[in-house]
Formats: C-alpha cells, sequence, structure tokens
C-alpha cells in the first residue's frame, strides 16, 4: 500500500538528485503500450467515507495523448 508520505519522499528524493521542483509531471499508464499524460488531478475521496478510518487518496490521470516507453514500468518503482 503506498501512503501519501510515500509519495511525498519520492519526488524529494528525485528532487536531492538534481531535478528541479518546477519540473512537469507526466502520468503514464498501461504498462504493455505506455500512454503518457501531463494533466491529472489528486482527488481527497476521503470525504467519500462513511467509515472515519477510511481514507483514500485517488490520482487520476487525464487523457493519453502519447506513447511514453517501457522504461517507466522497468526502472521506476511502483508504490
Amino acid at each position: 500500500m503506498a501512503t501519501v508520505q510515500d509519495m511525498i519522499d519520492m519526488l524529494q528524493e528525485i528532487i536531492d538528485d538534481g531535478t528541479s521542483p518546477d519540473t512537469e509531471i507526466r502520468g503514464v499508464f498501461q504498462p504493455n503500450y505506455p500512454l503518457m499524460s501531463s494533466s491529472f488531478t489528486i482527488y481527497d475521496g476521503t470525504q467519500d467515507s462513511d467509515d472515519e478510518d477510511e481514507q483514500y487518496v485517488y490520482i487520476a490521470i487525464g487523457e493519453g495523448y502519447e506513447y511514453s516507453t517501457k522504461k517507466v514500468y522497468n526502472d521506476g518503482e511502483i508504490l
């Protein structure tokens, strides 16, 4: 299970390795022929649950506009 802190830590590690914090984030989905999108939203799904112990954050990827490479899935750390 990935957490919000896991994502923050991964992004901080990328910044610490020299990537600018102003770098565009792109979402990639579908591992066989990865589609890439620069539009996404992060949604706090906690408000949708009647159970106070259930907390979710959703990352919704926009429409894919071009193909990425399988390297994203082979070399990246999937949470």
